[in-house]
């Protein structure tokens, strides 16, 4: 069973909250999270109002960085042609979606139409809240 764990947009801010956020009112559009200052050894609570939460999808990438939902994904893949034996390297990029008709968080690539299961050999790029505006 996957950890089920949210980010969250800032409204006004335009940043994504990257530590996952302690808690969440849906009806107010408000979340919360807290910081530890090492300097003083005191923790502090935050609260804002978000634009988007961002739910994490359960996987990791290659470098072990939790996947969220919005996440830009790239790998390469290698294939081998089976006429000619030759080996031939593709580029697969796409984001992360929750595709409501499978139940389940899928890699979205527009260019070639295509839909990837998200598999821990994908490398995160970005995300298109902050890097398609």
């Amino acid at each position: 069973m996957r950890e089920i764990k949210f980010k969250a947009i800032i409204i006004g801010n335009e940043t994504i909250i990257t530590p996952p956020i302690d808690w969440t009112d849906f009806e107010n559009k408000t979340c919360g999270w807290t910081t530890y200052h090492e300097g003083t050894g005191e923790f502090e609570e935050h609260e804002a109002y978000y634009e988007r939460l961002l739910q994490y999808t359960g996987h990791k990438d290659i470098n072990k960085k939790e996947i969220y939902e919005g996440d830009i994904l790239k790998r390469k893949v290698i294939y081998e042609d089976p006429f000619t034996n030759e080996k031939n390297e593709i580029i697969e990029m796409g984001y992360v979606k929750y595709i409501e008709n499978d139940c389940c968080f899928k890699v979205i690539d527009e260019k070639n139409g295509t839909l990837h299961s998200i598999k821990n050999n994908f490398k995160i790029i970005g995300n298109i809240y902050e890097d398609y505006k």
